[in-house]
Order: structure tokens, then C-alpha cells, then sequence
């Protein structure tokens, strides 16, 4: 009964990283649209001249859209990340949930960093699990 409960747990981390990638992509594309619809208002070049700034370039689609995917789904890796390495620790609750609250931004980056390698491994050992459970025992 362990291992089914920790096959839905590997489960439910790579359909959430997966999910916060696809919100990140959506979102990465609305930005990179309204940043090359900007450009074409003469009120938001008008802005930057009279403040003696260059006109900052468009983020582009290919990039809005990787950029903020990988952010997106940084966030729930670098939790998961930090969930781990928290249930080690011998301390209270206190100090883990002020630390897990001031190091946010640095798990969100190292999350951003290894969430894809996070989703291959886990779909790989839970791809394992499966097809090895399943072969007929001789």
C-alpha cells in the first residue's frame, strides 16, 4: 500500500510542475503580445523619448514564453525541493517555515533551474516502477 501511495505522490508532483509550466508559457506569451503591441503606441514611445531613456526592446515570443514557463515552474520544484530537505532537519516548525519564507526567491531559482530534469527523473523512476511491478514473476 506504500508504494502505490508514493507512485500518486510522484504523480501529483509532475502534474503540478507540469500544470505551472503551462500557466507560465500562457502567461509568458500574453506579456511578450503586449510588449510588440506597446511598441506601435505612440503614447508609450512618447514616454520614454521625454524621459531621455531608449525604448526597452520586446521580450519576444520565444523568450516571454521559456522564460516565464521555467519560472512558473520553478515554483512548485524549488517547494518540493525545499519540503525535502526541510523534513530532514531536526528543528520546530517556526524556524522552517521563516526560512522556507525568506529563501522563496532562492528556491524558486534553483526550482526554475531543475524543474525539467525534477519531471524527467521522477517520470522516469515512476515509469520504472510501473513497468517493473507489472512483469510476470517467474
Amino acid at each position: 500500500m506504500k508504494e502505490r501511495y508514493g507512485m500518486r505522490k510522484e504523480q501529483k508532483q509532475i502534474v503540478m510542475i507540469c500544470i505551472f509550466l503551462i500557466i507560465g508559457g500562457i502567461l509568458g506569451y500574453c506579456v511578450a503580445a503586449n510588449q510588440i503591441k506597446q511598441l506601435s503606441d505612440p503614447a508609450y514611445i512618447a514616454f520614454w523619448t521625454e524621459h531621455n531613456m531608449p525604448v526597452p526592446a520586446p521580450l519576444g515570443y520565444a523568450k516571454g514564453i521559456i522564460s516565464f514557463a521555467l519560472l512558473f515552474s520553478g515554483m512548485p520544484a524549488g517547494w518540493i525541493f525545499y519540503n525535502e530537505l526541510s523534513q530532514k532537519w531536526l528543528t520546530s516548525m517556526a524556524p522552517k517555515i521563516l526560512i522556507g519564507i525568506i529563501m522563496f526567491p532562492i528556491y524558486t531559482c534553483i526550482g526554475a533551474v531543475g524543474a525539467i530534469p525534477f519531471v524527467l527523473y521522477k517520470g522516469i523512476c515512476l515509469f520504472r516502477k510501473t513497468n517493473w511491478s507489472s512483469a510476470p514473476k517467474t
